[in-house]
């Protein structure tokens, strides 16, 4: 109980601390730029207030000759602003990475059938295993960005699980975006080797952007022609996706509302979300205490993949 309050106390000051880092951000860029149009104003007035008293110069033409410090005070307020912003985005990095390892973590952990949940934030699926499943949407040369690793066991089952996207490069533009969401690793039958085979789901409309499918052989379409099942033999992929199983995964992706990908490979399965959000994310204007109830409404989707995976092992002829 006291390490829980300590937990709680500590992410809460780190959150103020991070609120008032951000705040600050903008106001000192903001006086930063005032102060050097005042000391800009008062240098250019010292050459300038006299030959107005003599009437030499126009009011007006003060402010062209004002217009270089003008535009200086704005270029500098720019830069004010960008250097602290990216001063506060590191605290806020720095917050939302001491939420998930510790408050997050913690309430998976009092969370019924969650156990030996954990987080590194600094790792994820590498490139080489993003590659070697040929599972999400990639091109070559791709931008490909994984962090907030969870790890943990759900029901008795294993899983992994990771926030990934990934990008194609688009000149003199900004990046092209073809997946953002999780990717949930999920160890099946005990962790036994369930093919030698790879079996892969894919979203019919999405093949475009796959470098390739793992697998050679198309299977055939299901879920209305909305996905394609590639296979390496026919034989495993009907001994393991039998009716059964095809209905609940059909069942699962029409609940989800999002592309799905899916992939059977050795003992594991993997699931890849295109949610467009980060899960566990903390909203910093927000105390963590009173985040609870969104930190509950992401492990759903933990729950609906483990509660899947149960269902197919139990359906599966494997």
């Amino acid at each position: 109980m006291e390490q829980e309050l300590y937990y709680t106390e500590s992410i809460e000051k780190l959150r103020q601390k991070t609120m008032k880092t951000y705040k600050n951000a903008k106001f000192t860029a903001i006086i930063i730029a005032i102060i050097y149009l005042l000391f800009a104003i008062f240098i250019k007035s010292m050459s300038t207030v006299p030959l107005i008293l003599s009437g030499k110069v126009a009011l007006t033409d003060i402010l062209i000759i004002l217009l270089p410090s003008i535009m200086m005070c704005c270029i500098l307020s720019i830069t004010g602003f960008g250097i602290h912003i990216l001063i506060a985005s590191n605290k806020i990095k720095k917050y939302q990475n001491e939420f998930k390892r510790n408050y997050v973590v913690q309430i998976l952990n009092s969370m019924p059938d969650f156990r030996f949940a954990n987080y590194e934030y600094d790792k994820g699926f590498t490139y080489e295993e993003i590659s070697k499943l040929s599972l999400i949407p990639y091109t070559i040369p791709t931008l490909l960005y994984s962090s907030d690793l969870f790890t943990g066991e759900l029901n008795g089952i294993n899983f992994k699980f990771a926030n990934i996207e990934t990008q194609k490069p688009n000149k003199n533009h900004a990046p092209i975006t073809l997946f953002s969401g999780q990717i949930i690793q999920v160890s099946l039958f005990g962790g036994q080797k369930i093919t030698s085979d790879t079996i892969q789901i894919i979203p019919t409309k999405k093949l475009k952007d796959l470098k390739s499918q793992k697998s050679n052989i198309e299977i055939g379409e299901i879920f209305n022609k909305e996905y394609k099942i590639f296979a390496d033999s026919k034989d495993c992929t009907f001994n393991l996706l039998n009716p059964t199983v095809i209905k609940y995964l059909e069942d699962f992706i029409r609940k989800t509302n999002k592309d799905v990908y899916i992939l059977f490979s050795n003992e594991y399965m993997y699931i890849a979300i295109d949610s467009q959000k980060i899960l566990f994310n903390s909203n910093i204007t927000i105390p963590a205490t009173e985040q609870l109830d969104n930190i509950k409404t992401d492990t759903l989707i933990i729950n609906k993949i483990t509660e899947l995976f149960s269902n197919i092992e139990k359906a599966s002829n494997t």
